[in-house]
């Protein structure tokens, strides 16, 4: 058995934060193209999904931190930790969520 060596900023999935909450579609959905191999490639050579433009900067800015090709430059999940109970605890952030989630609200209600 080969022992595996864990980063402090180790690979968090992501994909349960992110996948959904950015553009209300999955990542890469944009791309008309095979989710395969060459995707892999892409995404290795730097390749990250879009963000709505709604929403907030700062929830943009950790989630492309999170996604950093270079693990020793991700946010340990302390300070993911840490930064989410910073913007629950702050009105500013709550209000820039809920903003978000409005503007997303009503595009969805005039697609269907």
């Amino acid at each position: 058995m080969v022992k595996a060596q864990y980063l402090d900023k180790a690979n968090i999935d992501t994909k349960p934060t992110f996948e959904r909450s950015t553009d209300n579609k999955e990542p890469f959905f944009t791309f008309v193209r095979e989710h395969d191999s060459r995707l892999v490639q892409d995404i290795c050579d730097g390749l990250r999904p879009s963000f709505a433009k709604e929403i907030p900067q700062l929830y943009v800015n950790l989630a492309s931190q999170c996604m950093n090709a270079t693990p020793s430059e991700r946010p340990s999940a302390n300070r993911i930790q840490k930064l989410l109970d910073d913007w629950i605890k702050e009105e500013l952030y709550i209000n820039m969520f809920r903003e978000a989630d409005e503007v997303e609200s009503k595009s969805l209600e005039y697609a269907h």
